[in-house]
């Protein structure tokens, strides 16, 4: 029987939800199987129980042959090779285990891992992980230093600074292996338990980060450590919600003693080389699809969720053989010449990506369309309500006092050398602007690069030391 009239018939038999409505012809081409052969029977019906337990009770069993032969062989071959490996690659995604939590990847290499939840001033519960030492304890408690609070980029989360090996290439390892007091912090909106009650709004953007998540986080580590500032990491977009809260709220200047930004991703003008752009148009057709429906997620959490065990068996090395999976992450993200590998992809994919609101999506193609810093356009009417003009203003970057430092990569399409000289020129307090040194840097090398310890990290160290 040829192949694709087995899928026929199966597809009949689940449509119909019973074998009498099948040709008894066809039947007795695939159920003697099951039916009469206990052996292959067993091995088939692992394969797609429900089909055959309703074909097996329709088939009669005097209808069995007594010598099966060469029918056994066929459909035995064709079921293993072609349903066989589908339906099995199905139950491997729903067998597996569930993607480690920030917890577990740092208690896997034996370091010690706290939860702390914070809730912001519009009543979102945030939850930040925190390494309080690294294994010496005793080097913690003799040369204990300033607080570190990492924050994450666009469509990740904690666990995105825990990924990188060998570990002591992670930088929240390395950091507390210095002796550092390292926090993990989450922004709204990915999958930690960041939703107070579990009744979360979508309606936001890195506007509401930076006014109430950054605030939050630093009031919060302030307080438990007992330290009056804390350094401050941001990769893309944890820096732009860093830069917001300290030109909204001018006091959290005091609270930082330095912020670094890895990757900026504040000014739009040249994302993409300015190919994005385009899309600018599109943009203003979803801001009024938007208003009519509001905000909503553009990765459901179900899905993210369904991502993070699809995706690592999709991208494992011995599944993805010409590399597909990390072709599209060339494509997106640029070609960093085997900084990030194959092995490295099905790792970060058990936590990669998480959802983000489209009104976040939306507020930076206003951005790639203004070529400002500024809040959010909500249109004319509703603009003269909220900000009493036109159009929205600027964050005053100029309120921004505390130390900066800002890095770069040199084939960062997502946060362009240009755009990052913009944001150098309008910040009062640079303490350093870095080009990592080496041609083919990209945007997501910041956080999983083979060589990003000795190319980033270790000038990141040099700053946070020149500051204790």
């Amino acid at each position: 029987m040829r192949l694709q009239n087995i899928h026929l018939l199966v597809a009949r038999i689940m449509h119909t939800g019973q074998a009498s409505n099948v040709d008894h012809s066809d039947i007795t081409k695939i159920v003697p199987t099951v039916v009469c052969n206990t052996n292959i029977g067993h091995r088939i019906i692992v394969v797609n129980i429900a089909v055959m337990r309703k074909v097996s009770k329709s088939y009669p069993k005097s209808a069995c042959a007594t010598d099966l032969g060469t029918l056994l062989q066929q459909i035995s071959r064709v079921w293993t090779r072609t349903l066989g490996e589908v339906l099995g690659f199905a139950s491997l995604v729903l067998r597996s285990s569930n993607p480690p939590s920030t917890v577990d990847l740092i208690r896997r290499h034996n370091y010690p891992a706290e939860t702390h939840y914070t809730r912001t001033g519009d009543n979102v519960v945030l939850e930040i992980h925190r390494i309080p030492h690294g294994p010496l304890l005793e080097l913690f408690r003799l040369n204990r230093r300033t607080p570190v609070v990492l924050m994450h980029g666009i469509g990740q989360s904690s666990s995105d600074w825990l990924l990188n090996t060998p570990i002591k290439d992670s930088l929240a390892f390395m950091l507390s292996n210095e002796g550092y007091d390292v926090w993990i912090g989450n922004l709204r909106g990915n999958l930690n338990k960041n939703s107070g009650l579990g009744q979360m709004s979508w309606n936001y953007s890195f506007h509401e980060m930076g006014v109430y998540d950054v605030p939050a986080v630093l009031k919060y580590v302030t307080e438990y450590t007992g330290f009056r500032n804390v350094h401050y990491i941001g990769f893309s977009m944890g820096s732009t919600a860093m830069l917001t809260a300290l030109s909204k709220q001018p006091n959290l200047n005091s609270m930082t003693r330095t912020g670094i930004i890895l990757g900026p991703s504040i000014f739009q003008d040249n994302y993409l080389n300015g190919w994005l752009k385009l899309i600018v148009p599109l943009g203003r057709v979803a801001e009024v699809l938007q208003d009519r429906f509001g905000s909503i997620p553009l990765l459901h959490p179900f899905a993210a969720r369904m991502l993070h065990r699809i995706l690592p068996i999709m991208c494992h090395p011995r599944i993805d053989l010409i590399g597909v999976c990390l072709a599209v992450g060339n494509l997106l993200f640029g070609y960093d010449r085997g900084q990030i590998t194959k092995d490295k992809l099905a790792v970060i994919t058990q936590v990669s990506p998480t959802p983000i609101s489209s009104k976040l999506l939306l507020h930076y193609i206003q951005e790639l369309g203004s070529g400002r810093f500024c809040e959010y356009d909500y249109g004319t009417d509703k603009n003269l309500q909220m900000y009493n003009t036109t159009k929205p203003p600027d964050y005053n970057l100029t309120n921004v006092a505390a130390p900066i430092a800002v890095m770069f990569g040199q084939e960062d399409v997502l946060a362009h050398r240009l755009d990052a000289l913009t944001l150098v020129n309008k910040l009062p307090n640079v303490v350093d602007f870095y080009q990592v040194p080496y041609q083919h840097f990209t945007h997501l090398d910041f956080c999983y690069a083979e060589d990003v310890r000795t190319l980033v990290y270790n000038r990141v160290l040099e700053i946070l030391r020149r500051y204790d």
